[in-house]
């Protein structure tokens, strides 16, 4: 049986002062991408990035 893993993440901008929640099957390089220069969006203005909280949640394949 597969089973799909995600996690649920909350990071922390010291620099603005901010909070922002993501969830992802690859918590490694979402975290890198939200902390890199090629990336766009609303996470860019408030780099550097730290992470805060993780939860990880596992959902089995449902059965047809």
């Amino acid at each position: 049986m597969e089973t799909d893993i995600y996690t649920v993440y909350v990071l922390y901008s010291k620099k603005s002062n901010i909070f922002y929640t993501g969830f992802t099957s690859n918590l490694i390089k979402r975290f890198h991408d939200h902390n890199s220069f090629n990336l766009t969006g609303f996470t860019v203005k408030h780099r550097p990035w730290v992470v805060f909280y993780t939860e990880i949640n596992i959902y089995p394949e449902k059965k047809s």
